[in-house]
């Protein structure tokens, strides 16, 4: 259970994080602030929409960012490539190449999936396979 909630309860000069999360954070701002090349960074995650802002900031400061989840197929479809029945972020097609531009402007390495696995049904019995996500398209040219 979260604790989240919790701190609805009390006004804002009670309030804290505590030092678990202090510890993280100082951790987080150090790997941000005090990079060391070449520099990976992985993103996850179904929508674009929620990371905008994250990406843009990466895009400042990595030499890869490895695009990873649900999210890769907003980039694809973005791209022209074939996504079928996955989840997009269609109103954000024009956002995702407007980030692939950004790699490119700032020589990263934008990394998307070549394939994915495909299967007839959502359930666990369903035939599935592997299969390339541009086959029969024409793909911008890569980050």
């Amino acid at each position: 259970a979260s604790t989240a909630l919790i701190a609805n309860y009390f006004d804002s000069d009670h309030k804290l994080f505590g030092y678990l999360m202090d510890k993280e954070v100082q951790a987080v701002d150090k790997v941000l602030n005090d990079i060391r090349h070449p520099f990976t960074a992985i993103m996850g995650g179904s929508k674009v929409s929620s990371k905008i802002e994250i990406i843009e900031n990466l895009l400042t400061k990595v030499d890869n960012l490895i695009i990873a989840g649900g999210m890769t197929y907003t980039f694809t479809k973005a791209q022209g490539g074939r996504i079928g029945n996955s989840i997009c972020e269609e109103d954000k097609l024009d956002l995702a190449l407007s980030l692939i531009e950004k790699a490119k402007a700032n020589h990263v390495n934008l990394v998307l999936a070549e394939d994915a696995k495909i299967a007839d049904s959502f359930s666990n019995d369903a035939k599935n396979e592997f299969r390339s996500c541009w086959r029969n398209t024409r793909r911008m040219a890569r980050a």
